[in-house]
């Protein structure tokens, strides 16, 4: 088990989608790599929303993107794209052990999902506090 990265990219040419992806490179080294115009051909540059250095990477990318795939809408079986919410994506990059590299400057804040929203109702009498 060695250490590496898993990393989220964002591109604004494809508003909603992330790549969840790992390296043993560093994650700007790899953002180089797939801006590259004969890499992924993408029409705008992809950005670095957030990344974490982790051990036992290639398992923990394995993981997410299980986890993903079954949460999310994966765009294609054989590739990272996922259409998710950043924050739903940090959250479960939260769950893992690890150094945070790259982060927003500003903290997320969860949406909710339209066709999945959950509505919590206070049970608590008015009047009592905890």
């Amino acid at each position: 088990m060695e250490d590496g990265y898993i990393y989220c990219f964002s591109n604004d040419s494809m508003p909603g989608i992330l790549k969840i992806g790992m390296t043993k490179l560093l994650p700007e080294s790899r953002l180089k790599y797939a801006n590259l115009p004969n890499t992924w051909k993408p029409p705008t540059p992809y950005k670095i929303v957030f990344a974490k250095k982790v051990n036992n990477y290639k398992q923990k990318e394995i993981t997410l993107h299980l986890i993903l795939a079954k949460y999310a809408k994966r765009i294609h079986p054989r590739r990272e794209f996922f259409l998710v919410l950043p924050e739903e994506v940090k959250t479960l990059f939260d769950l893992i052990d690890g150094e945070w590299i790259h982060t927003t400057s500003e903290p997320i804040k969860i949406r909710k999902r339209k066709k999945r929203a959950v509505v919590v109702e206070n049970t608590q009498p008015q009047g009592t506090s905890f």
